[in-house]
């Protein structure tokens, strides 16, 4: 499908080159932050009216509504997105991979709605539950993907115990006792890195490390 193959080519014809662009492309984008919750709500919620609609027929009938739906905010959601990273000069690749997380999960949406009519008439009758388990799967990809872009890559684990970071491999190597090491790269950890870090370079700028920061944006 058309629409299908301008979403795949998307970052290709409009690149995200880093650079803030139009303030009317700022402002909409901002409301990526509303809009995204729309797919998530609406997609984990078909699961529940397929199953109970077994039992209850009219609720099998609104999962096909609600399907509709969540493909329409999916491209709300994916339009909004986009401009918020197009207009505010965002970059990097937790970005590049949540952009990419957007564009399938909304493609794969669409492919529900098509394929949904096919299994409700029982002709091909695991096409579409496997359609919505791999929709979900991305959807939480996708998720995770966002939420590492606003609250940083160690938003889970800052806080976790020590032996279940040492279990995970996550535990940190003591950095050397400079002045910098212990006193300026920890503001710059807590405050600054979830924009400005090796997932999100916003502005080009990264302050993950003292080479990064001596660089500049």
């Amino acid at each position: 499908r058309s629409s299908d193959l301008a979403l795949v080519l998307l970052p290709w014809v409009v690149r995200l080159d880093g650079k803030p662009h139009a303030e009317w492309e700022h402002f909409l984008g901002r409301f990526h932050m509303l809009a995204l919750h729309l797919p998530i709500g609406l997609l984990l919620l078909i699961p529940v009216l397929e199953i109970a609609g077994a039992q209850r027929p009219a609720l099998r009938e609104g999962a096909g509504f609600v399907l509709t739906l969540a493909f329409a905010s999916c491209l709300l959601a994916m339009t909004l997105g986009y401009l918020l990273a197009h207009g505010g000069g965002d970059s990097g690749p937790v970005l590049t991979r949540h952009m990419a997380g957007g564009i399938a999960l909304t493609i794969a949406t669409l492919l529900c709605v098509l394929a949904r009519p096919w299994w409700a008439g029982s002709g091909v009758p695991h096409v579409y539950p496997a359609l919505l388990t791999w929709t979900l799967l991305v959807l939480v990809w996708t998720a995770h993907q966002g939420g590492t872009l606003t609250h940083g890559s160690n938003y889970l684990t800052q806080y976790m115990p020590a032996g279940l970071k040492r279990w995970g491999g996550l535990a940190q190597t003591p950095a050397a006792g400079s002045f910098y090491a212990k006193h300026i790269n920890p503001i710059f950890d807590a405050n600054c890195v979830a924009c400005h870090g090796e997932g999100k370079t916003k502005g080009g700028l990264r302050l993950d490390s003292y080479e990064s920061l001596m660089n500049g944006g």
